[in-house]
């Protein structure tokens, strides 16, 4: 071997050799430097910047997207006890992967109501009875309560069914 650098027996990491008879068995140190001034606000202005651009795209999304959630979270580790991190990190993982079944079952009964002209009730488990034999299946009062979660989140326009107007006052 030639040259000021060897590796220990185990392949591991390379270390300082100060001639190649004697060779010190610690790592190299890596070398930094302290930011100037000038840098840190200029690397400050761009994880705000960031920010603020992860924060437009989250509102934008209705508070729904999982990737502008995490890459904030990103930005924010050093400030969150390590376990808060990865817990958050972990439970986003796990909403990202969940399957639609919300919009699945919404889409079902929507059909069942307008192309076969159901009642709300006879749609839920006619519903309920299709998706039996798949992941999304469910009762039908989870059917009726995913039906009723995606018509909440729609704009007025969109709802199959009415929005109920707020109770007046009794006039005495």
């Amino acid at each position: 071997m030639t040259g000021p650098r060897r590796t220990r027996r185990g392949g591991g990491a390379p270390v300082a050799a100060t001639n190649d008879e004697h060779v010190r068995a610690t790592p190299e140190t890596p070398r930094v430097r302290v930011l100037t001034a000038e840098e840190r606000r200029a690397f400050v202005d761009d994880i705000n910047a960031r920010m603020a651009q992860l924060k437009q795209q989250w509102e934008r999304s209705g508070h729904t997207d999982v990737h502008a959630l995490r890459g904030a979270l990103i930005f924010l580790e050093t400030h969150l006890p390590p376990w808060v991190f990865s817990g958050v990190m972990q439970w986003l993982k796990v909403q990202e992967m969940q399957p639609p079944y919300h919009g699945i079952r919404w889409l079902m009964v929507r059909a069942a109501r307008i192309e076969k002209k159901l009642l709300a009730e006879e749609a839920y488990e006619y519903v309920s009875k299709k998706l039996a034999n798949t992941p999304a299946r469910a009762k039908t009062d989870a059917i009726m309560k995913s039906f009723q979660k995606v018509e909440s989140e729609l704009p007025p326009g969109l709802r199959l069914s009415p929005q109920r107007r707020p109770r007046r006052p009794r006039v005495k």
